[in-house]
């Protein structure tokens, strides 16, 4: 057994054992809640013992162990792992590390999902549409490669184990923050929300991007760092919730994204109705009222063959 001396993982470690000894009452649920709510260390603590429990399940499964149940002694400072046989597998302790050594696991979001994974160091990893990561911790380092897609990093503080993100041949380095990294093709953008990051390329200096500063096509020659306004930061977020949120951008750069969530894909030959600035929030998996606002923002009406919805000018004779 380890000493859990942390008190917000004391706490959350109860409730997870709490939790496996049976359903909740109302009560305790809301009590839950309520403490989970009280601070994000709180959520971010259950979330984190919540998940080790879950994989010491599975790994006892893989290896035949029947009778896996939380241990809570009567002094409450203590949580541990304990099988029929008495084998401690796994125990949790201030360092937030499990005692099985590396962990490597993929994960992916279909096309038009958002997925939320809670990471067993604490930190939480948002995928965005069509995303796929391969998360691999050890102890002495904590990386991420981002295959495809797009993914926010809210990163658990952890000074002895840095938080890497690997896309596209660059590497950003966590420096306590949260910041969203998306890979286009052969492009990788870094935004910022919180804290800073150090990005790093072979054969370049690295540099450092703060709270509300984005770096868009890293490889490209003509990088460079944009400072945002917070709403402008809060506004690229709302993916998160499912959203698409345009201020003023051309209709082609919003088509670009509103596809990138649909099969149905929206299709503007028209340069005159591909410039024109599109203003609104929308779902981003509701391509067709995407199609209908958008024609009747630039005067111009929708024809739907298939799997394209094309937007041609009202003139235009099919």
């Amino acid at each position: 057994m380890t000493s859990i001396t942390n008190p917000i993982d004391e706490v959350a470690g109860n409730w997870v054992v709490r939790q496996a000894e049976g359903p909740l009452t109302e009560l305790e649920q809301a009590e839950l809640e309520a403490w989970m709510a009280a601070d994000s260390r709180h959520r971010g603590a259950f979330l984190r013992l919540q998940a080790i429990q879950s994989e010491v399940q599975r790994l006892a499964a893989v290896s035949g162990e029947r009778d896996l149940r939380p241990m809570r002694p009567s002094s409450g400072v203590f949580w541990s792992y304990a099988s029929a046989a008495g084998v401690v597998l796994a125990l949790v302790g201030t360092a937030s590390w499990v005692i099985w050594g590396a962990h490597d696991r993929r994960y992916v979001s279909d096309l038009g999902e958002v997925r939320r994974v809670a990471l067993l160091d604490g930190s939480n990893m948002t995928l965005d549409t069509d995303s796929e990561t391969r998360v691999h911790f050890d102890k002495t380092l904590r990386s991420v490669e981002l295959r495809r897609g797009e993914a926010l990093f809210e990163v658990g503080r952890d000074p002895s184990r840095p938080f890497i993100v690997e896309a596209g041949g660059t590497r950003i380095r966590a420096l306590g923050t949260a910041f969203v990294v998306r890979v286009d093709d052969v492009q990788v953008s870094v935004t910022v929300t919180e804290g800073s990051v150090e990005i790093d390329r072979d054969g370049e200096a690295p540099r450092r991007l703060s709270t509300n500063e984005r770096i868009s096509d890293v490889q490209g020659p003509d990088a460079f760092v944009q400072t945002l306004k917070p709403v402008e930061t809060e506004r690229s977020l709302a993916w998160r919730q499912g959203l698409l949120s345009f201020a003023g951008e051309p209709l082609a750069n919003a088509v670009v994204e509103i596809n990138r969530y649909n099969r149905r894909h929206i299709v503007v030959s028209d340069p005159v109705i591909a410039a024109q600035s599109i203003v609104g929030v929308f779902r981003a998996t509701d391509v067709e009222s995407f199609a209908r606002t958008a024609a009747a923002i630039t005067r111009s009406h929708v024809v739907a063959q298939g799997d394209v919805i094309k937007l041609v000018p009202n003139t235009a004779q099919q």
